[in-house]
């Protein structure tokens, strides 16, 4: 199996639940500084039916959010802090993981109890941030590709991208970037009970001989990863 990592410019991103407005003092309720480590693991998967290369193709990624959480604003009607906004800082995608198998066909569907041999398959996984100058590094062995570009609104936009090939013949192939991760190098402020997310995206391509030529096919989903 060859494996080669690869630049690319996938959008991907934190989406939701952002907010930075300075709070009304009128309904802070007042507490004292909590510093708590926050994690959420995500898994989501899809079944990819291809008439280019006659075979599905289902795959899955998974990980894990974690992130450290402390209240963002000092109450000044009080000597304690508001306890309706947070500040989430370190936030990492942990060991973001692309797995991949490929099925025959069956009727209009797809008969995962036998194998279907590709010639190549190749995963790609990025994410991004989508508020201006969080800024993004990584760690660990396998690195992602980190480029800045300028997008509406913001001068540098971060995107971090990580892309493998598996040559075959070959059924199945994973992406595993274990003890690393993508990070945020700046914190994000949210209002309490909303969500900090993580908008990603997947591309996995396929590729098989039909007839002895040479075919090709790919799709890319986009997911969420929240932590609460």
């Amino acid at each position: 199996m060859k494996r080669r990592i690869a630049a690319a410019l996938v959008a991907l991103g934190l989406a939701a639940g952002l907010a930075a407005a300075v709070p009304s003092s009128a309904n802070a309720a007042s507490g004292k500084q909590k510093y708590v480590k926050v994690s959420t693991k995500y898994v989501h998967n899809w079944t990819f039916r291809s008439k280019a290369i006659k075979a599905c193709v289902f795959f899955e990624v998974s990980g894990k959010i974690t992130g450290t959480r402390r209240y963002a604003y000092h109450n000044p009607e009080g000597d304690g802090w508001d306890t309706n906004w947070y500040y989430y800082y370190k936030i990492k995608a942990n060991n973001p993981k692309i797995k991949a198998k490929a099925w025959p066909r069956k009727g209009s569907g797809c008969d995962s109890t036998k194998k279907v041999k590709l010639t190549k398959l190749q995963l790609k996984q990025a994410w991004n941030e989508t508020r201006c100058g969080l800024g993004l590094s990584y760690t660990g062995s396998i690195p992602f590709a980190i480029s800045v570009n300028s997008t509406p609104g913001c001068k540098k936009h971060s995107l971090g991208t990580l892309s493998t090939s598996h040559s075959g013949p070959i059924t199945g192939a994973s992406q595993s970037n274990s003890g690393s991760a993508i990070k945020f190098k700046s914190g994000v402020i949210a209002r309490k009970g909303d969500a900090i997310g993580f908008k990603a995206a997947a591309r996995v391509t396929g590729h098989r001989k039909i007839k002895g030529v040479g075919k090709s096919d790919s799709v890319s989903k986009s997911f969420y990863a929240y932590l609460k």
